[in-house]
């Protein structure tokens, strides 16, 4: 099975960032390496880190075309993260 976990972190969304918050967001780094020993392929982006925007997310779905695709979302984030999950139902009904 194909996974895309991705970290809206503090991103605007539009490649930028409201803080420094750049390192890898440690629950999906363990349920990542869990997925991957068990045999599935996993994807991990950190939108924060590598400076993505939503278009940037919407391309990476495209091209790797994930059966799952799993979201973290806080408080402060939680906008971000249903603006991509709304996006990724757009593209393909079946995630």
């Amino acid at each position: 099975m194909k996974i895309l976990l991705i970290n809206p972190g503090e991103s605007t969304g539009e490649g930028g960032s409201y803080g420094p918050m750049t390192s890898p967001h440690m629950g999906l780094a363990y349920l990542a390496a869990y997925l991957q020993q068990h045999g599935e392929e996993v994807k991990v982006i950190e939108m924060p880190t590598y400076g993505m925007s939503y278009h940037d997310i919407f391309e990476v779905v495209s091209s790797f075309r994930p059966e799952v695709v799993g979201l973290t979302a806080r408080s402060f984030n939680v906008k971000s993260a249903y603006k991509i999950a709304s996006g990724v139902k757009g593209l393909s009904k079946s995630i």
